[in-house]
């Protein structure tokens, strides 16, 4: 990048290059390199007046950059919107695997670290390279449940999580398949570290981050990949259990890894200091399992009783082995006239199957088939306390399919 480039992002000002995080990180920079450069040459002078125009361009963006939205690039809106909230179809992966996704609010900011060296602080939020929207990436989200699975689940960790990495004998791939989450808003926080026997701040820290309030979704997809083409009684040879028990008992797991990394452990950097947490209350919940349940349709209208009598009274009198479906050519062409023709036009047209308007028959539709639905729990909020019962439920209906089988 040359000099002169840098510099008429410089000169543009603040107002001009606050929406574009390369405009502003180059015109920061370029007033900082202008000060080493005068206090190379002992231009104190110079040296001050540039540093003063790097300070006060970056004090202007945090004064302006204390909580944002953040959206996608415009025009782009239709295609951001499967990404930050994919739809899984489920019919095309195997029996028993299903999605987890809710939208949750963050109830202490999210801190995280980006790849990009250059920006105007040193500890810019993670961002999506294409969209540039702030994320939690899907292997930061592996490993909080796998953090979390080694409280409540470790027997299960190595099926839900897989190996741990460089992992040479017995490589096992896990069931879990996190999605990333993008976060609709972006802040700053200052840590202030204390000195110790002073007990005071000493340098205030800036962190870009996703500030309490922001909002994102978060989806989890679950393949049982390794059971596929086993019998529902085959047992898996980590645990020893059956397939359905196996799925069941994933259930009930993730079902705490989730409640507790996203509520208790808490997900990004510094958790330990409390921050990336969220809610307990979280919205649009939907949790999906691809199991084959039958759902009958619904009962069809009663036959016309009195018309099957007076059609069976009809072939009796007439000595016909069956009701033909004709129209008036059918019955010219069979012969039949005078009161036999009458007869059968008058119940024809009380026949459900008669168009009376065409003077056609209909074609005989058949029997409705009974409907696939996937096992389906639903809210618009939810309280993650309750998802225990939940895969509970769940666990319970998958078995009871198998046993109804």
């Amino acid at each position: 990048m040359s000099r002169d480039f840098a510099a008429s992002y410089a000169q543009q000002g603040f107002p001009k290059v606050l929406d574009d995080p390369l405009k502003l990180a180059v015109a920061y920079h370029h007033w900082e390199v202008l000060e080493l450069e005068a206090k190379g040459q002992r231009a104190q002078r110079a040296a001050k007046e540039y540093g003063d125009k790097a300070n006060g361009l970056r004090k202007d963006w945090k004064k302006a950059y204390q909580r944002v939205g953040a959206e996608p690039p415009a025009g782009l809106q239709a295609l951001w919107q499967p990404i930050a909230a994919p739809v899984v179809d489920l019919n095309r992966l195997p029996w028993g695997s299903w999605t987890l996704q809710f939208t949750f609010r963050l109830r202490r900011p999210y801190l995280s670290k980006d790849e990009r060296d250059f920006y105007i602080i040193d500890n810019p939020v993670r961002r999506e390279r294409i969209f540039g929207m702030p994320c939690m990436a899907a292997s930061s989200w592996k490993g909080c449940l796998r953090a979390a699975l080694r409280e409540c689940a470790p027997e299960l960790m190595i099926r839900l999580c897989g190996n741990a990495k460089g992992e040479k004998n017995d490589f096992r791939q896990g069931r879990l398949r996190p999605f990333p989450s993008f976060f609709d808003q972006v802040g700053l926080e200052i840590i202030n570290p204390h000195d110790r026997p002073r007990r005071v701040g000493t340098k205030p820290l800036d962190f870009e981050c996703a500030p309490m309030g922001a909002r994102a979704t978060f989806t989890l997809l679950y393949v049982p990949f390794d059971l596929v083409g086993r019998p529902a009684g085959w047992r898996d040879p980590l645990t020893g259990e059956n397939v359905p028990e196996a799925i069941g008992a994933d259930l009930k797991a993730v079902a705490d890894a989730v409640r507790l990394a996203l509520t208790e452990n808490g997900f990004g950097a510094k958790t330990s200091s409390g921050y990336g947490a969220a809610e307990d209350q979280v919205f649009d919940f939907h949790w999906v399992v691809h199991a084959l349940v039958t759902q009958m349709p619904a009962e069809e209208q009663a036959p016309d009783e009195a018309l099957e009598t007076d059609i069976a009274a009809f072939l009796r009198r007439f000595r016909v082995a069956a009701f033909p479906r004709w129209t008036n050519p059918g019955l010219q062409q069979h012969g039949w006239r005078g009161k036999r023709a009458s007869a059968y036009k008058r119940l024809r047209d009380r026949h459900p199957d008669w168009d009376t308007q065409a003077r056609t028959w209909r074609e005989p539709t058949p029997p409705p088939e009974p409907e696939i639905v996937p096992l389906t729990e639903t809210a618009s909020r939810f309280d993650l306390a309750e998802l225990d019962k939940v895969a509970g439920k769940l666990a319970a209906a998958l078995q009871e399919e198998v046993d109804h089988e």
